[in-house]
């Protein structure tokens, strides 16, 4: 993963894998999901069906009992935004064009370039 998983997300990865963590994610992310004791998660619960019922009784015992909303972590619409963006600039592509490509502002392009550019600088070459 490039980035770092949100907190929620970190947590469920420590207690049921990364894969996991993503699944639920994708599938429930950035809408209110209640989530019940380990001990009532059945083969037919929407979680078990999206990560299995071990899976789900993990989240459960390391979340604990009640409404959650999980983030989208990568899914959400500005983590795909820096991902295409990223991608554009990497093929050199002008920032004006990667703006109307994708429907954001110019300084929302060049927000993420500078952010790039600078983690880019932190990071070094390793040649």
């Amino acid at each position: 993963m490039s980035e770092p998983l949100p907190d929620l997300l970190s947590r469920i990865a420590a207690a049921a894998g990364e894969d996991a963590a993503l699944l639920v994610a994708k599938a429930f992310g950035g809408r209110p999901f209640y989530l019940p004791g380990p001990d009532e998660i059945t083969p037919g619960h929407r979680l078990a069906e999206v990560v299995g019922v071990e899976r789900a009784r993990a989240i459960c015992s390391e979340i604990g009992r009640g409404e959650v909303t999980f983030p989208r972590g990568p899914f959400s619409s500005v983590a795909e935004a820096r991902r295409r963006v990223s991608e554009m600039l990497e093929q050199r592509r002008p920032k004006a064009s990667i703006a109307l490509e994708l429907n954001l502002h110019i300084r929302t392009v060049e927000k993420i370039a500078a952010r790039l550019q600078k983690k880019n600088r932190r990071q070094g070459s390793l040649f």
